[in-house]
């Protein structure tokens, strides 16, 4: 809330706040939604129609990403002697420019994956089942996964598998044993807890 309240840079008054949810997409397909937070602030001056715009929303724990619009033409809804300007005759500019950045704002997406924060590990009989999440608890897609076995004291890779459309992987394993997983994205890495495989 704070960070999109102090983003605006003109010093305006503000006009409204609130919190706004933000599509998170991978590919064509929407994995969940961000809750983010907006403020709109409008020129103080007499007729004039400028506003400016901020929304921001946590792209990781103590990360966040902040969205600005400044929408500062038409400037005014004055035209002097002549009256008012209208955009399309029909909309004083204020009305125009506080309806683009409500427009604006609600098209905000998130695109891609976030890093991996989390990988569930399971056993199924001799095939282990896993999902892996970004810190929203939304599925990570298409991820490489290796499968590590425990040997003595080590860990030993003996497969990889790659996350589905719904952040699900699945490996058979053919020795008895302790096996976890890990993954590793845009330089962050996750492991599961150890599950055995009995």
């Amino acid at each position: 809330k704070s960070v999109a309240v102090d983003a605006p840079t003109r010093g305006w008054p503000l006009e409204k706040k609130d919190p706004i949810a933000v599509p998170h997409y991978v590919g064509k397909r929407i994995v969940g939604t961000i809750l983010g937070f907006y403020a709109l602030t409008r020129s103080p001056e007499s007729d004039h129609a400028g506003f400016e715009a901020a929304l921001a929303f946590p792209v990781a724990p103590k990360a966040f990403a902040v969205v600005h619009f400044e929408l500062a033409d038409p400037i005014t809804d004055s035209a002097g002697e002549w009256g008012d300007y209208l955009v399309g005759g029909l909309d004083l500019p204020s009305v125009w420019n506080r309806g683009q950045a409500f427009w604006a704002m609600s098209n905000v997406r998130v695109v891609g994956n976030l890093p991996p924060t989390r990988i569930e590990l399971s056993a199924s009989g001799r095939t282990l089942l896993g999902s892996v999440s970004d810190a929203f608890y939304h599925p990570v897609l298409g991820l490489p996964v290796s499968i590590q076995h425990r040997i003595g004291t080590s860990w030993r890779v003996i497969g990889s598998a790659k996350t589905d459309a719904h952040g699900n992987f699945s490996l058979p394993v053919a020795a008895r044993g302790d096996y976890r997983a890990a993954a590793a994205s845009r330089g962050r890495s996750a492991v599961s807890r150890a599950v055995y495989v009995g």
